[in-house]
């Protein structure tokens, strides 16, 4: 920052970079799409983040996106080979199980499940 002000309605507001203030539009809409499957938002929010997506030109209706979760039968062959940032992802994910497979204060059930999710995933 260069240490000079302007005033904006009587409030000295620093001198910044307007492109610090940008958002990033994929981020933008993964959390509208979230606003609208959390149970617990209101419709009126939930109809207003389908009208921003539907502005931005995003499809609302998409399905939402594997995390691994418990149930989840998402594999390595289900996802889109070569994209760095979701072998990325991938790698994170069976590192979690890897983990769990180690830790003392995890249930056998849960070390059972990780250790299935390693062998349907080549990773154990």
């Amino acid at each position: 920052m260069s240490g000079e002000y302007f005033f904006d309605s009587y409030i000295a507001v620093p001198d910044v970079k307007i492109l610090d203030h940008i958002k990033n539009p994929e981020r933008v809409a993964a959390g509208l799409k979230a606003t609208i499957r959390n149970p617990s938002v209101s419709e009126e929010a939930k109809s207003r983040a389908i009208e921003r997506l539907n502005e931005m030109g995003v499809n609302a209706e998409g399905e939402p996106p594997s995390r691994g979760v418990k149930g989840s039968s998402s594999t390595a062959s289900t996802r889109s080979p070569g994209n760095p940032e979701e072998e990325k992802t991938e790698h994170h994910r069976l590192g979690g199980y890897k983990a769990t497979i180690n830790n003392p204060r995890v249930s056998d059930a849960a070390k059972d499940h990780a250790k299935e999710i390693l062998k349907n995933n080549d990773a154990l």
